[in-house]
């Protein structure tokens, strides 16, 4: 974890083997909504796009790591508990 002197935090998480291990970015900062980033290499989908009408298109939150291009996700949590 890492405490920057604007009282950022931020928290960096590895989990697998070294090339192919999930890595999460937590930012928090109080008075703001957190932010998470994450990159699963194996999840990386380099090189497609999923289309407006397209099956994988009508997946919810929950699947959105199959939808990723480049295998990062950003998820910001809003007070409401919804996720962007």
């Amino acid at each position: 974890m890492l405490v920057f002197p604007d009282h950022t935090r931020l928290l960096i998480t590895k989990t697998g083997a070294d090339e192919d291990g999930t890595v999460t970015k937590l930012f928090t900062k109080e008075g703001y909504s957190p932010f998470k980033i994450t990159f699963d290499p194996i999840k990386c989908r380099s090189g497609t796009v999923i289309g407006l009408g397209g099956a994988d298109a009508l997946m919810g939150r929950d699947g959105i790591m199959e939808r990723s291009n480049s295998g990062l996700v950003s998820e910001v949590f809003l007070p409401d508990r919804s996720i962007v």
